[in-house]
Formats: structure tokens, sequence, C-alpha cells
């Protein structure tokens, strides 16, 4: 019985583990894309001989770093919720603070995308995305094994 009970864990960690990586790849191909089309963009612009190749992909890459708590959160939000009202709410919601990113203070998860903050530099929104998002993962992960079946 201790051999089921733990291939079902597996297995359920496993399908939380593959909807999130099948999000992150998604965010991970629109990253790529906004990389190549904003330098083909500026080749097609003729705006120089020099390309800043590492500021184009810190442009393009750093936001989909720092978004990974919102998408921990969302994903946790959607597979544990019995309506789809919920999840369509925080979405809603994440959204609008998005868009009002200028005005949040710094620790709310959903400014961390628009790499607006007091410190100095955007690598520290860049660590506390990667950790935050971990966090997220992993709890919304436990949560998710551990929820019965219904």
């Amino acid at each position: 019985m201790h051999g089921a009970a733990c291939r079902f864990t597996v297995s359920k960690m496993a399908v939380y583990l593959s909807k999130f990586m099948v999000l992150l790849l998604l965010l991970f191909v629109a990253s790529v894309l906004l990389l190549d089309f904003n330098t083909g963009f500026g080749m097609y612009l003729d705006l120089g001989d020099h390309i800043p190749y590492l500021e184009a992909v810190k442009f393009s890459f750093y936001p989909l770093m720092a978004a990974l708590p919102v998408l921990a959160l969302h994903l946790w939000i959607a597979l544990v919720s019995r309506h789809q009202g919920i999840p369509v709410t925080m979405g809603v919601i994440g959204v609008i603070l998005a868009y009002m990113a200028y005005n949040l203070p710094d620790w709310l998860i959903w400014k961390w995308p628009a790499l607006m903050n007091g410190w100095a530099e955007p690598a520290t929104i860049i660590w506390l995305g990667i950790g935050c998002g971990l966090f997220l993962y992993a709890a919304g992960m436990v949560h998710f094994v551990r929820k019965d079946v219904s």
C-alpha cells in the first residue's frame, strides 16, 4: 500500500511540474521572440552598427525571471480552486496591479516584471523573483499533492 501511495504522490508532483514547465516554456518562447523582433526591428530601422546584444537579452529575459512568482502563484490558484472565477479574478487583479506598477510598493510581486524599483540594480528583483518563484512553486506543489481528488 505504501508503494502505491508513493507512486500516486510522485505522479501528482509530475503533473504539477509538467504544467509549470509548459507555462515556463511558453514564456521563454515569448522572450526569445521579443529578443528576435526587437533586434530585427532595430536592424530594419538602421539604428546603428553597434547592436547592444547584452542589453537586448536583459530587456527580454529579466522580466521572465522576475515574473516567476506571479506564474507560480497563478498556477497554484488555478489548480487548487474549484471554480474558474477565482483564478480569472486573480488574473484581472494582477493585470490591474501590473498596470499601476509605478505607484505600487516594491514588495508586490506584480510590480517586479516591470523592473521598476527603488533599488539601484534590477538584479535584486531578478533574484527575488527566482527565490520567491521557487518558494511559491514548492508551496503550490505541496498543497496540490496533499489535496484530495474529488
